[in-house]
């Protein structure tokens, strides 16, 4: 199999615009389900002109928020936005854990969690989902 350079340029331009420009990642698109289903839109679309305009506007279509999008307190490292099923999942809220007796014996304090799901298609009711979260989390020291 052949690699296609264009279609590799593009994936690389999907990292960038998603991570600089939209606080999100592509890292948890593990079998490049995602950009490979991008990069087949564009060229359905006939290969618009402005590249990065296309993609930057098609990726608001997919990196979605209930309410607002998550402020990620690591900056040293790329945020992890989950992935399900081949798409991003959907970011629902953060939260910080405080520090106290409980979170300090039980869990981690001082954390930020970054809530995110997405729907699962049930097979055996038509017409059926279930929902499916990911947490992830970051250090504030980081």
């Amino acid at each position: 199999m052949a690699l296609d350079f264009e279609e590799l340029q593009f994936g690389g331009m999907i990292v960038t615009i998603a991570e600089k420009e939209m606080a999100a990642s592509i890292t948890d698109d593990r079998d490049e389900e995602f950009v490979k289903r991008l990069y087949k839109e564009y060229v359905a679309a006939g290969k618009p002109k402005n590249k990065r305009d296309w993609i930057r506007q098609t990726l608001k279509n997919y990196f979605l928020f209930v309410t607002k999008p998550p402020v990620w307190i690591e900056r040293t490292t790329v945020p992890t936005w989950p992935f399900f099923q081949g798409r991003p999942m959907v970011f629902i809220e953060q939260l910080s854990v405080p520090e106290n007796e409980v979170s300090k014996a039980a869990v981690s304090p001082d954390v930020v969690l970054y809530v995110f799901g997405s729907r699962k298609a049930l097979s055996d009711v038509a017409g059926g989902w279930e929902s499916v979260y990911r947490v992830v989390e970051q250090v504030r020291d980081l």
